[in-house]
C-alpha cells in the first residue's frame, strides 16, 4: 500500500500563536514572498477558523489586549472581511518606548495581501497613557484618506495601554468620515 504524503507549502509555518492574537482561538501564521523583493517576506497571524464578527471598538479591543503588556510601541492591522470577520494580524510596525514611525504603504500591503475589505488599526502606548497624540490623529487622516483611495477603510484606531483602550473612532468619529473635504 501506498504511503500517503502530506504536501508542505513555504507560505503556511505552524507557529505558537502570538499574545495579541489570543482572542482568535487556534492561530497560524502565515508568510507570503513579497513580489520583487529577494528574501522579504510578510508575515501575518489568521485564525484557523473564521470566528465571531469584530462589531464594536471592544470587540477589537479584545483581540489587541495583551499589547498593552509591549514594552516599547507597537503598531498592528486587523484586516477583516466583507463580514468582519478576522482575515488576519499583523504587527506592520515596531518602534521605541514613544513613538513608532508607520507609513500607509507598509500597513496597506498586508491589507491587498490578504484581500480585505476593510481595517482596524491598533498600537500601544507603553506609558499607561490612553490619550491619542496629534500625531496619533494625523496619522489616522493619513491612513482613511489612503483606505478610501484604495477601497479598503480604516474602521477604527485603537491605543492599547495596561489602563485601558481607547477608540478613536468614539472619541472623533469626524476623523473616519469618508467625504472628500474633510481632508483638506
Amino acid at each position: 500500500m501506498p504511503r500517503r504524503t502530506r504536501a508542505r507549502t513555504s507560505r503556511m509555518t505552524r507557529l505558537p500563536k502570538p499574545t495579541y492574537a489570543a482572542e482568535l482561538g487556534k492561530a497560524i501564521t502565515t508568510c507570503h514572498q513579497v513580489p520583487g523583493e529577494k528574501g522579504v517576506k510578510l508575515c501575518m497571524v489568521r485564525p484557523e477558523k473564521l470566528g465571531r464578527p469584530v462589531n464594536s471598538p471592544q470587540d477589537a479591543c479584545r483581540v489587541f489586549k495583551n499589547a498593552a503588556t509591549k514594552d516599547r510601541e507597537s503598531f498592528y492591522a486587523l484586516y477583516l472581511n466583507v463580514r468582519n470577520e478576522v482575515l488576519g494580524i499583523e504587527e506592520a510596525h515596531r518602534g521605541t518606548l514613544t513613538a513608532v514611525d508607520v507609513h500607509p504603504r507598509e500597513v496597506f500591503k498586508g491589507a491587498v495581501l490578504a484581500n480585505a475589505a476593510a481595517v482596524i488599526v491598533a498600537h500601544n502606548h507603553p506609558s499607561g497613557d490612553p490619550s491619542p497624540s496629534s500625531d496619533d490623529m494625523a496619522l489616522t487622516r493619513r491612513l482613511v484618506k489612503t483606505g478610501k483611495m484604495l477601497g479598503v477603510p480604516v474602521l477604527d484606531h485603537l491605543v492599547v495601554t495596561r489602563k485601558g483602550c481607547e477608540s478613536l473612532h468614539e472619541k472623533n468619529p469626524r476623523l473616519f468620515s469618508q467625504k472628500d473635504e474633510d481632508y483638506e
